[in-house]
């Protein structure tokens, strides 16, 4: 039985799929053949009804050029950088925000 923490999990991680497959402007059933998936499996995904098993995540990564951590948090750190820098545009929310103040590295004289 899938938790409420699980579904938000595979509804996040879905969304993080479709941004990707947009990002690429594929259609589902290419996406799914790029991935080695059917087209219905893919769409499941990106529904957040279905999640990767251990298997299926390892190939969706390396074939998408995605992290691990890109699909289940939503961070660019090993994401291919052509690939973050579209998500990034069409996405900013993806970004962290960049810290603003004084910088405390250096003596302040």
């Amino acid at each position: 039985m899938r938790t409420d923490f699980d579904r938000q999990l595979m509804r996040q991680m879905g969304i993080r799929l479709r941004w990707v497959r947009e990002a690429l402007g594929l259609s589902q059933e290419d996406m799914g053949e790029h991935v080695g998936l059917h087209q219905t499996t893919w769409s499941l995904y990106e529904r957040g009804q279905r999640m990767p098993d251990a298997f299926a995540m390892v190939r969706l990564c390396g074939k998408l050029k995605v992290s691990r951590e890109y699909l289940l948090e939503g961070s660019l750190d090993g994401v291919d950088r052509d690939l973050a820098i579209r998500l990034a545009a069409a996405h900013p929310e993806l970004v962290p925000p960049t810290r603003k103040g004084p910088r405390t590295d250096k003596p302040p004289f």
